[in-house]
């Protein structure tokens, strides 16, 4: 029979080591809908293009976010859908960007955020709908939105029924600037790349006065990450901020060059 101190012991022991193990866990970083704005460099490496969008940005961002915490990383691309569900059931990975909801808050650790949003309806600058509201938005012909996308399940909770859905943000803005639609719903630091997606110029869509939601995107990290390594990947954000080092990657990656 072995003696409880022995026991006691190895209990310890055990503990440590699962402990100091799951501390050092490299962590698999995922992200999603890179849509050229990406390439991948001589090392393998995903890195973002020099004024490449949104996408570009966060992915640089959160490259100095793992430097200054001084960890290397490991990114992939996955669907959304796929990213979100593993990263709920799985060990020591990590999703971004994730918007933070009440249903996803338990089911993960966050670290955040890594950029915020308004989210409005946009029109055709040639055919103005004159809305100020959210309820005189009801009352346009159609609106059109991607499809299961956050927009259409806002819209729906909110008892909008004169949508259109479509499958890309290009149809979105091609409906509208061709009068097929007259409103669609955007994030306010979108638009411009999106237009250039479509082939529209920048005076096609203007954005009206009404706000549907705002939202914060943050990284999502599955639950066994320890506290403390979450706690040195936020202040590693919160110090890229402070320094200014955020709105620099901002204007290098998010951000139009010069034409």
């Amino acid at each position: 029979m072995i003696p409880s101190i022995l026991i006691a012991v190895l209990c310890w022991t055990f503990s440590l080591f699962f402990g100091a193990a799951a501390s050092a866990a490299e962590i698999q970083f995922m992200t999603h809908n890179l849509s050229g704005e990406t390439y991948t460099d001589e090392k393998d490496d995903i890195r973002g293009k020099r004024h490449g969008g949104r996408r570009a940005f966060h992915v640089e961002l959160v490259r100095e976010i793992m430097q200054l915490a001084e960890r290397r990383l490991h990114l992939i691309e996955v669907p959304f859908a796929r990213g979100m569900r593993l990263v709920q059931t799985r060990d020591d990975l990590a999703l971004f960007n994730v918007t933070r909801t009440r249903e996803r808050e338990p089911a993960v650790k966050w670290v955040g955020p890594i950029q915020s949003t308004t989210n409005y309806f946009f029109e055709a600058t040639e055919h103005p709908t004159g809305i100020q509201t959210l309820e005189d938005a009801k009352n346009v012909a159609q609106i059109v939105v991607l499809n299961e996308n956050i927009h259409h399940r806002f819209l729906l909770r909110q008892g909008f029924d004169n949508l259109h859905t479509v499958n890309s943000y290009v149809a979105c803005l091609k409906m509208l600037a061709h009068g097929r639609a007259q409103l669609t719903p955007l994030s306010n630091v979108s638009l411009t790349h999106r237009l250039a997606e479509a082939g529209l110029t920048s005076g096609a869509v203007r954005q009206t006065p009404v706000v549907l939601f705002k939202k914060d995107g943050y990284i999502a990290l599955s639950k066994n990450i320890p506290d403390n390594v979450v706690a040195r990947l936020q202040d590693s954000l919160d110090e890229l901020k402070r320094s200014g080092r955020y709105d620099v990657l901002y204007r290098n990656y998010f951000e139009a060059g010069d034409k």
